[in-house]
């Protein structure tokens, strides 16, 4: 296989300086990996999205932007910063 699309309908998050819970956009409504991979009986499969939360500008929104890099399958889990 080569392609995981993950949908999504709503994205909230926190923000550390005020806890304030915000609506944060993601483009596409979806998550999507393109690179290979395989996916085989009586194992697991775990895919990782690396994904980073940045204000637009100065207008208030927020927008979700996926690192793709450092998405994919076997990819090492990092704590939330």
């Amino acid at each position: 296989m080569s392609q995981v699309f993950i949908y999504v309908n709503e994205v909230k998050g926190t923000l550390k300086s005020t806890g304030q819970t915000i609506d944060v956009k993601l483009p596409s409504s979806r998550l999507h990996i393109s690179k290979p991979f395989e996916v085989t009986n009586d194992t697991l499969t775990n895919f990782t999205f690396d994904i980073t939360v940045i204000e637009a500008g100065e207008s208030g929104s927020y927008i979700l932007k996926p690192e793709i890099t450092e998405s994919g399958v076997h990819q090492e889990q990092k704590p939330l910063r």
